[in-house]
């Protein structure tokens, strides 16, 4: 073989090798966004805490003139980067915290929204509510987690029932 040949095997070489490392950081990449992912879920109830004797009598109910808690679930620590909170259809709030931090350990911090609801609101049978929140994990990668809530009226006054709940995820 002559040397000429030898240099052109040796560079196609290179290139397959430079298009395979490039391959395997994209999938390390994607490995780490999912392993450092912190989402929120909301708690069961906002009527009682856990430690009351008729908690799981309550457990779906909540009083929505009171604070929705949210608590840190998944492998990994996060920054809170924005919020925003719809409620049927129409943007009630939109607002840029300072980055906020939140720790899977420490369970007892949880993230509170209190939704601005209308006396029109409070009046509906039903409400569709959707949290939209920007997230940061500690190796930088930025998500959205949106969270879907569907509530249905109780007889009870201020008691709504959480008919539905929907949690996904757009990573860039």
């Amino acid at each position: 073989m002559s040397s000429g040949t030898c240099q052109i095997i040796i560079a196609g070489l290179s290139v397959v090798i430079a298009c395979l490392q490039l391959r395997l950081s994209k999938q390390i990449n994607r490995q780490n966004i999912s392993k450092e992912k912190g989402y929120f879920i909301i708690e069961e109830t906002n009527l009682r805490k856990k430690e009351a004797e008729d908690y799981k009598r309550c457990i779906g109910l909540f009083d929505l003139n009171r604070e929705l808690r949210f608590h840190l679930y998944g492998n990994g620590d996060i920054f809170l980067l924005k919020e925003q909170i719809v409620i049927n259809g129409i943007i009630v709030e939109s607002k840029e915290p300072i980055e906020t931090f939140f720790s899977i350990y420490a369970q007892d911090c949880p993230y509170g929204i209190l939704l601005s609801l209308s006396g029109l609101d409070k009046e509906k049978p039903e409400l569709d509510v959707e949290i939209t929140l920007k997230l940061r994990n500690i190796i930088g990668n930025v998500y959205t987690e949106k969270i879907l809530l569907e509530f249905q009226k109780r007889d009870i006054a201020n008691e709504w029932f959480l008919h539905r709940k929907n949690t996904s995820f757009q990573f860039k």
